[in-house]
């Protein structure tokens, strides 16, 4: 008998890391008073910015902890290889798109629809989207796309008829700091443009860290956090 449970560290490594991804993405919902759910809800709305005014101030009604330990410790590599090349901040973004399920309105967890692209994102660590799609397309070419105004996320939310809730995901994303001695900066970095814009070449500079359930209203009534169970 070898030092391995299987036939080499290689397949043993692969196989610890498969069974990682099957039994550790989970949704944890925070209660009201956690002082965590307290800082993410006034991060929610203190970054909540319409640049038409158009769009209306939210309320939360949700926040899910995402457990992730694969993906969490694939972050955390990239952090340590950033360091190696000049250091890094770890930032934050919002990831909007299509959800088809009821995660965060009559479910904690998450569905199997592979065209729910909210579910399909948590689960894969964005390694896949909506309909299995790697990437998405936007002005930067391939690669994932966030925003560090979550009013900005929110355009591209998508839900049921019956739901006026909408779902947004909290991320850590890396970034270099600036004049980095690399070849290619977007092999260890987020890119974050004037506008608030951020954009991920790789998929090792970005992980899922919350699920925010939310509405809109209208400004002037101001928004609102209650976590209590319908």
């Amino acid at each position: 008998m070898g030092p391995y449970e299987f036939c080499s560290e290689k397949c043993e490594r692969a196989a610890g890391i498969a069974k990682r991804k099957a039994v550790f993405r989970v949704l944890k919902p925070f209660d009201s008073n956690d002082r965590i759910a307290q800082a993410i809800y006034h991060k929610f709305c203190a970054e909540w910015n319409d640049p038409t005014g158009v769009l209306e101030t939210p309320d939360v009604h949700a926040i899910y902890q995402i457990s992730l330990p694969y993906y969490e410790d694939r972050f955390l590599d990239a952090i340590f290889k950033a360091q190696a090349h000049g250091g890094s901040n770890t930032k934050s973004a919002w990831f909007a798109c299509q959800c088809i399920c009821d995660v965060g309105v009559k479910a904690d967890d998450l569905c199997n629809a592979r065209s729910c692209g909210i579910c399909m994102a948590i689960k894969s660590g964005f390694d896949e989207l909506a309909f299995g799609k790697a990437t998405n397309n936007g002005v930067y070419g391939d690669g994932i796309y966030a925003h560090q105004n979550p009013a900005i996320a929110h355009r591209f939310t998508v839900r049921k008829a019956e739901h006026n809730r909408r779902v947004v995901i909290l991320c850590s994303i890396l970034e270099l700091e600036p004049g980095a001695p690399v070849d290619n900066i977007l092999d260890y970095s987020a890119y974050i443009d004037r506008d608030g814009r951020v954009f991920c070449a790789r998929k090792n500079v970005i992980v899922p860290r919350r699920l925010v359930v939310y509405s809109v209203k209208p400004p002037a009534e101001g928004p609102t956090m209650d976590l209590s169970a319908d």
